[in-house]
């Protein structure tokens, strides 16, 4: 109770200064970082029968942010196709305006491999990974441009991402649970 009390207060403060026109820019390490209902990590699966992709996003109270997705395919036809791995893993700074999320000075790395060799996280377990992708740091990385991400709560501990996520219309919103 107390976290929806917390969390509509936050939420109420970020709409009026919204209203009021004023723009939030919530530089690293103030208040309005720390005390964002964003904090913390978030997570989302999909499962299919070509095998599944597991979504983070951890938000840190200094004002960073780390992003992974990972994904599993296993063997195909019998087992003549190899598994395969895919994980994008992105870190950066992050602050709210309203109902946005900026996300800037952002390096990125993608890695592709056949089998199961994972780069980052071979355990895809949500609770581990969340208290350590903000603290894992990049192996390679190239900068990426910086975006911006829609959001809003749906839910106890549900936050809804809208992220344009290319040329499937049906994967253009994702809500995420709240894991630690």
């Amino acid at each position: 109770m107390k976290k929806q009390i917390i969390l509509a207060v936050v939420l109420a403060l970020m709409f009026t200064l919204a209203a009021s026109g004023e723009k939030s820019t919530n530089p690293p390490g103030t208040d309005a970082i720390s005390g964002s209902p964003l904090i913390g990590t978030w997570y989302c699966m999909e499962e299919g029968f070509h095998g599944n992709a597991k979504y983070f996003w951890s938000f840190g109270k200094d004002g960073r942010f780390a992003y992974l997705f990972s994904g599993y395919e296993p063997p195909q036809g019998g087992g003549s196709i190899e598994s395969s791995v895919r994980e994008r893993f992105m870190q950066g700074m992050f602050r709210e305006n309203g109902g946005t999320i900026e996300c800037y000075d952002i390096v990125a790395d993608d890695h592709f491999s056949w089998g199961d060799n994972w780069k980052y996280f071979p355990d895809r377990y949500p609770t581990l990974l969340a208290n350590m992708l903000l603290d894992t740091p990049l192996i390679e990385s190239e900068n990426a441009d910086d975006f911006l991400v829609d959001f809003e709560f749906t839910g106890d501990m549900i936050l809804r991402l809208i992220i344009d996520r290319g040329d499937f219309p049906d994967q253009y919103d994702m809500e995420f649970e709240y894991i630690g």
